[in-house]
């Protein structure tokens, strides 16, 4: 038979049970209470002041020289007085400092109170002793830059700044110039305030030493300064910011002209201040001219004008000849060769715009009027579309296009590609006009998406698409694995295939022409939505890691 558990009563312990008397626990509170010093630890502080230089720092904890003899202390952040948010000490500063001792080993000895060689505190941005290599100078002069943290490691202690308005700047050795473009250095050190996260909007100095400018005494504006900037931003910048430029006529010279498409020019002056490059990229509809279509001879004079595009960047408009008045080109028009056509007579037929690609150039054209048999046999379109090109429009726009559901009447031809379009008018015979090509018309090839490259075998990595948009992804190994005579070799030589995730987003624009978020609590203006990444990818597989 099982007997009843017997119950245990635990007993509360005494001070005599555990061989310690009330007059013992009171000699040991009181010192611990000697002990303990301000910064929590149990070091008891010497008052003897010593003097010492800064021999190594990492991160939190360094180690200091003592002057006059080859003693190391052991010192921490928590144990140095200074104003800085972020302490940190420069190898070769001076200073000065009292030692603390542990009770419990009287060898074990560190730096408490440590502070500048001159009894004021430590400080990052000012010299402290002669050996200390100081070499910094504030170029702001009080004046406060603005911008956005772009980038920051916060394991590495480093990022960088994208100004939001041109910076320029010129001191005795130099001249301190960033555009939109450009982005300026920081580290912890020069932060007053905890360590930030991307699309954060910041006040900032510059400073410049003798590895370069970076930013200094950064701060997150508050909520009223954002509040009261919000209302004279244009997509994230200041609409002032411009104001000495436009209205104003640059010149260049054309480098490049492609029909229908774009105008490379190249500025006389320096422009990059404005986020402008050496080789500027225009649409052709935005050339003065009285050709049809709108082109330009290489090496022609050109003059230009800057205007906001509404995301905080400056964009070409109104190209003209050098003098202002409109382009003259003296070299006639010539389409590209085509296959030789047959055409089947005179007879209009009418139909609507099915769809037609500015890009490339060609469209369909869907007839509303019977095309006869012989000519429709000849169609390979599977739903009775009929092929048109651009060079077939007859229009008096800069570039030849029309869009979809326009009514048009055109002419039928047959080549060996079968049955197509040309002479395409409106109805009524009236050439095609003022049809614009529409904002992203012309970006079609830079937002095509291919397919990236998943992670490698067992672990889950992350490989590279082609593309403007390169995709990112995971794989899973799977597969056959390599033969071998080692049974460990043949496990850790397993290789397969893995199917990569969607990729990571890259916009076509530069990053600063995305407006940041108002306040840190809004989402980032890159948050993905639907159909915005890349295809999944697929991956080879790689080895399997050794648990031996």
């Amino acid at each position: 038979m099982l007997s009843e558990p017997s119950l245990d009563v635990v007993s509360t312990p005494t001070a005599e049970d555990l061989d310690v008397t009330l007059e013992q626990a009171n000699e040991k509170m009181d010192l611990d209470t000697e002990e303990a010093t301000t910064d929590g630890t149990n070091f008891i502080v010497e008052d003897e002041w010593f003097e010492g230089k800064v021999e190594k720092w990492k991160g939190t904890y360094g180690f200091i020289l003592q002057t006059g003899t080859e003693d190391r202390l052991f010192v921490h952040r928590k144990n140095v007085k200074s104003n800085d948010y972020h302490i940190f000490l420069r190898h070769g500063m001076e200073v000065k400092f009292k030692k603390g001792v542990d009770p419990k080993d009287p060898e074990k000895k560190r730096a408490m109170e440590v502070m500048s060689i001159d009894g004021t505190e430590l400080s990052w941005h000012k010299k402290n002793g002669e050996s200390d290599d100081f070499t910094r100078r504030n170029l702001s002069d009080g004046h406060k830059f603005k911008g956005v943290i772009r980038r920051y490691f916060p394991k590495r202690n480093y990022g960088w700044i994208a100004p939001t308005e041109p910076i320029k700047i010129e001191d005795e050795q130099g001249l301190v110039e960033y555009s939109l473009f450009d982005q300026v250095y920081l580290c912890d050190q020069d932060l007053n305030c905890p360590q930030p996260t991307t699309q954060i909007r910041i006040k900032f100095d510059l400073y410049r030493d003798k590895r370069g400018v970076g930013a200094r005494n950064v701060i997150p504006m508050s909520k009223e300064e954002l509040a009261k900037e919000h209302k004279e931003m244009i997509g994230g910048y200041n609409k002032n910011m411009f104001s000495g430029v436009e209205g104003k006529r640059y010149q260049g010279v054309v480098t490049s002209c492609k029909t229908h498409h774009f105008v490379l020019i190249k500025p006389e002056e320096d422009l990059k201040m404005y986020g402008i490059s050496q080789n500027i990229q225009v649409k052709t509809h935005e050339l003065i001219t009285d050709s049809r279509p709108a082109r330009v001879d290489v090496d022609t004079k050109v003059s230009f004008e800057l205007e906001s595009n509404g995301l905080g960047m400056l964009k070409v408009v109104r190209v003209a000849d050098e003098n202002g008045d409109p382009i003259v080109c003296e070299t006639p028009y010539e389409r590209a060769p085509v296959e030789e056509r047959t055409t089947c007579g005179d007879k209009t037929y009418q139909g609507t715009i099915k769809r037609f690609n500015w890009t490339s150039g060609i469209g369909w054209i869907e007839p509303t009027t019977t095309v006869e048999d012989e000519f429709q046999s000849q169609n390979k379109n599977d739903s009775g579309l009929i092929f048109f090109q651009r060079e077939d429009l007859k229009s008096d726009d800069k570039v030849f296009g029309v869009p979809e559901k326009t009514e048009v009447e055109f002419q039928l031809y047959t080549n060996s590609k079968g049955l197509g379009a040309h002479i395409i008018t409106l109805v009524f015979g009236e050439t095609l006009s003022g049809f614009n090509p529409p904002q992203r018309a012309f970006y079609n090839y830079h937002h095509r998406h291919r397919r990236g490259r998943g992670g490698r075998g067992y672990h889950r990595g992350r490989g590279r698409g082609r593309g403007y948009h390169r995709g990112r992804g995971r794989g899973r190994g799977r597969g056959r694995a390599r033969r071998s005579f080692h049974p460990q070799r043949n496990f850790n030589n397993h290789f397969g295939r893995g199917r990569g995730n969607y990729g990571q987003q890259f916009f076509p624009y530069p990053m600063q022409m995305h407006q940041p978020p108002l306040f840190p609590s809004h989402q980032p203006y890159h948050q993905p939505g639907p159909g915005m990444f890349p295809p999944r990818g697929r991956s080879n597989g790689a080895p399997m890691p050794k648990f031996w």
